[in-house]
């Protein structure tokens, strides 16, 4: 057996016996998908409970109803609420409006842990075009030999 046959025969072999369990995830975790976008209210924040990744309900995890959650621009604090028709949590009057070039925090708690999180929404691009309406995307071709 030469030696590069050996090595891809250890690397394989190593690869395997590598190869485990999937961890459970750890209680009181959660997962926050939230999506800010300029000129809008605040309708697009998800909250849902962790799953482990050999889960087969994994897509049917349901959103998590009571958790405390806010948006802010500085000190201005703004309470969101769960609502039950999206599985969202929604600014409730709909009059906070996302600004370009604004920084915003989130703040999420549930169970007493606090998930937090910052971001700048960009100004919005200018000159934009559409160089051509058709993607092709090449064909890969994959082939493994020992």
């Amino acid at each position: 057996m030469d030696k590069t046959r050996f090595a891809k025969l250890c690397l394989i072999s190593c690869i395997l016996l590598s190869c485990g369990e999937l961890e459970t995830p750890l209680f009181n975790q959660y997962v926050v998908e939230a999506f800010i976008t300029a000129d809008e209210s605040v309708y697009d924040i998800k909250i849902k409970e962790t799953a482990g990744l050999d889960d087969d309900s994994l897509l049917d995890v349901a959103p998590i109803d009571n958790a405390s959650v806010s948006i802010s621009i500085g000190q201005e604090l703004t309470p969101l609420d769960f609502d039950i028709a999206t599985g969202k949590y929604v600014e409730p009057t709909r009059r906070f409006i996302v600004e370009s070039g604004q920084t915003y925090h989130l703040e999420v708690t549930v169970d007493g842990l606090t998930a937090t999180a910052i971001t700048e929404v960009p100004e919005r691009p200018t000159g934009l075009e559409l160089s051509d309406s058709v993607l092709t995307i090449p064909t890969l071709v994959l082939s493994f030999t020992l």
